[in-house]
């Protein structure tokens, strides 16, 4: 009977210590893992708490023409699209059934749209060779600047607002002083092609440049000196895009691929992503761990910028996807196109973070005595389970219903990929859901 009884009560401690490891993993996104079953199965486990699909949530008319860019303001809480119809439109991102306001002043098809990171600012960039500043309340037009002698395909704001770059068919990458009317404060011309997309890093100090000579050229914001040419694409390069710390690039190009590049050190691209045809446009996601990809397949498709693992393909579009954007807090994917229409696609579920409750409930009494006479207790054996709590900005999503979680201020912070704290000693406290809990069961079979 003691020699049961010890038996009994060991593999209970083992069961629970097995239960608790695991947990602990799951909880702090472990990412060296051993290679073995057990470890592949906790890693399974993990990624499961972090996978995020995105379903078709509205669909906005209004354009006359194909869109060709879109771009959410920095608190989330309206986005901006250019169109072939010379026109900008301003959305509510939290019911965009009709546009809030139409801009006009263009002359021609509007390439290139994006937000001043205070808000208050949208630049444009437009066929008629000009770079357009308006008010992004009222839509009063403020800045007018001249100097490019063919389109303009592309602009951005400086971190700072106090400059604008723009892209051009003149082959040139222009910078103006983004508050008074005038002439360009400097033109780069190192490109032997049209230039096709321009971006500045986070840190407002390197410029990013991509364009049909097939190259995306790093650029100096200090001395306007080429720091960096970046050119394995075998196509025009239609899109480059910063990540959030400025560590990577992403582009998109007629070769048909997203590649993802160092923009410190020059060689050969670090990842190298399939569409089936032209790539229009890239952006990542606010915490740097996805890039989202438009092409002239009519597709829109997720990757994992770590490892360039396929995620989701997004379709609904009928003709080429010209422009996506990520949502400042990372819930909602932006998309415009040839169809003249754009698409918000939310998130279906919801991503593990630091701010998650996480809480392991592992039962197995000390105090219950083998008994042959005795129906044993619910709580003698483990058992797990998971729960997941959603963050401040992350909400349950019901289809064809206006995304709220932009009314947080919170939310324009991620949640995502943030690395949990170092000391924590204690398995976290909370686990529930079925799948997660099948996972785990599994893992605690002897």
């Amino acid at each position: 009977m003691k020699i049961t009884l010890f038996l009994t009560i060991a593999t209970s401690l083992l069961y629970t210590v097995r239960a608790q490891l695991i947990l602990h993993d799951v909880a702090h996104n472990t990412s060296h893992v051993a290679n073995n079953d057990v470890s592949d199965e906790r890693y399974s486990a993990n990624r499961m708490l972090h996978d995020v699909q995105f379903d078709l949530s509205q669909t906005l008319t209004g354009h006359s023409g194909p869109v060709n860019s879109i771009a959410y303001s920095p608190d989330g809480r309206q986005f901006a699209s250019a169109s072939d119809d010379e026109t900008i439109k301003l959305w509510n991102a939290e019911n965009g059934e009709r546009a809030i306001r139409t801009i006009t002043g263009h002359t021609s098809s509007v390439n290139s749209v994006t937000y001043s990171r205070d808000g208050t600012r949208i630049a444009s960039g437009s066929d008629d060779n000009t770079i357009k500043v308006w008010d992004a309340i009222s839509g009063a037009l403020l800045l007018t600047l001249e100097g490019h002698s063919s389109a303009v395909n592309s602009v951005a704001f400086s971190p700072d607002r106090s400059r604008i770059v723009s892209a051009s068919n003149d082959k040139t990458v222009k910078v103006w002083n983004a508050e008074s009317d005038g002439d360009a404060l400097e033109t780069l011309t190192d490109h032997k092609n049209s230039v096709r997309s321009v971006a500045y890093s986070p840190d407002g100090l390197r410029i990013a440049s991509g364009s049909n000579d097939r190259t995306i050229k790093v650029w100096d914001t200090n001395d306007w000196a080429v720091l960096q040419t970046l050119g394995t694409h075998s196509g025009s390069v239609y899109s480059v895009a910063y990540n959030h710390d400025g560590t990577r690039i992403a582009s998109g190009s007629a070769d048909n691929t997203v590649k993802v590049w160092d923009p410190i050190t020059e060689g050969d691209a670090l990842q190298s992503l399939k569409h089936d045809f032209s790539v229009d446009s890239v952006a990542y996601s606010p915490d740097g761990s996805r890039i989202v990809s438009g092409s002239l397949d009519w597709m829109i498709r997720l990757w994992d910028a770590e490892n360039g693992e396929h995620l989701q393909t997004l379709t609904g579009h009928t003709r080429f996807v010209n422009s996506v954007a990520y949502s400042p807090n990372g819930s909602c994917i932006a998309s415009a196109s040839n169809d003249d229409t754009l698409k918000v696609w939310e998130s279906t579920t919801i991503t593990a973070s630091p701010t998650s409750q996480l809480t392991a409930v592992i039962s197995a009494s000390p105090t219950s005595q083998p008994n042959a006479k005795t129906t044993p207790s619910p709580t003698s054996k483990p058992t797990a389970m998971i729960t997941l709590s959603p963050t401040p900005c992350e909400k349950s999503v019901k289809s064809n219903k206006s995304h709220k979680a932009t009314k947080n201020p919170k939310c324009n912070k991620s949640h995502k990929g943030t690395k949990a704290p170092k000391n924590t000693k204690k398995a976290p406290k909370a686990i529930q859901g079925p799948k997660f809990t099948k996972a785990l069961k599994a893992l605690l079979e002897p």
